[in-house]
C-alpha cells in the first residue's frame, strides 16, 4: 500500500451525547445497518491506529459553532499535524428536512453569482449524480465529496468523469464511524482507477482544495 489519503469527514463527537435523536438512530439501524458502537466515545489512539493502517495522513473532524465538540478540539490540540476542524452547526430548518433541498441544482445560482467561492458538495449526489457532474463541469471552484458512500457503490458515470474530465474534482471522505476507513479505502483502491486519478481522489484533491497545497 503506497497511496496516501486525507479523510475529509470524520465524526468524533457522537459519543459526547447521552442519546441520539430518533432520526440518527434510524440512519444507523435502517440505512447503514451500523453497530451499536457507532455512537460510542472515540479513543484517540484507536483512531490514529486506523488512520496509520490505511495511509490516512490527515483527517478533518466535524465540529459545531453552536455545540462545540470537546473531543474534536482535544484531538486537534493533541495532534495538529494530523487533524483539522470543519465547522458546522448553523441549524436553520431543524433537520431532518426533505431530500429535495439537497438537489445540486440549487447550487447553480450560488456558483453563478459568486464564481470565486469555493464550494464542495458532501455525501455524494444521489439520485442527481448526472446533474452534479454537469455542475462540476461548469464551475471551476465546485467539488464533490463522496462521504457516506461506499466506493463500490459509486455510479459508473461518476467514475467515468473522474477518469476523463474531472480527475481533480472528486474528493474522498468516509463519514467515519458511519463508514470505517478500513472498509472504504480498500474499496477505493479496488475501483480500477488509473494511479494518478486514485492519488487525486484519495489525497491530492483534498490537499489542494482544503489546505491550499499541491503536495
Amino acid at each position: 500500500m503506497n497511496t496516501k489519503a486525507i479523510d475529509c469527514l470524520i465524526n468524533v463527537h457522537f459519543g459526547e451525547a447521552e442519546s441520539q435523536p430518533s432520526w440518527m438512530l434510524k440512519v444507523r439501524d435502517d440505512y447503514f445497518k451500523g453497530p451499536e458502537s457507532m455512537f460510542a466515545p472515540v479513543d484517540l489512539s484507536e483512531l490514529l491506529d486506523e488512520m496509520d493502517e490505511q495511509g490516512v495522513q490527515k483527517a478533518i473532524l466535524m465540529d459545531s459553532l453552536t455545540s462545540p465538540s470537546t473531543t474534536a478540539r482535544k484531538f486537534v490540540e493533541a495532534k495538529p499535524d494530523r487533524f483539522a476542524l470543519a465547522m458546522g452547526g448553523v441549524n436553520l430548518l431543524r433537520p431532518p428536512i426533505p431530500g429535495e433541498v439537497q438537489h445540486p441544482m440549487h447550487l447553480d445560482r450560488v456558483c453563478v453569482r459568486f464564481p470565486e467561492l469555493k464550494l464542495c458538495m458532501i455525501h455524494g449526489a444521489d439520485p442527481w449524480w448526472d446533474v452534479a457532474i454537469r455542475l462540476l463541469l461548469k464551475y471551476t471552484n465546485l467539488r464533490l465529496m463522496t462521504s457516506a458512500w461506499s466506493p463500490k457503490r459509486l455510479p459508473e458515470t461518476l467514475l467515468h468523469y473522474m477518469r476523463t474530465r474531472g480527475p481533480d474534482k472528486v474528493i474522498y471522505a468516509s463519514d467515519w464511524p458511519v463508514l470505517r476507513m478500513r472498509r472504504v479505502i480498500p474499496e477505493a483502491r479496488a475501483l480500477g482507477l488509473p494511479p494518478e486519478v486514485l492519488d487525486n481522489y484519495l489525497y491530492n484533491n483534498a490537499r489542494q482544495f482544503f489546505f491550499g497545497k499541491e503536495h
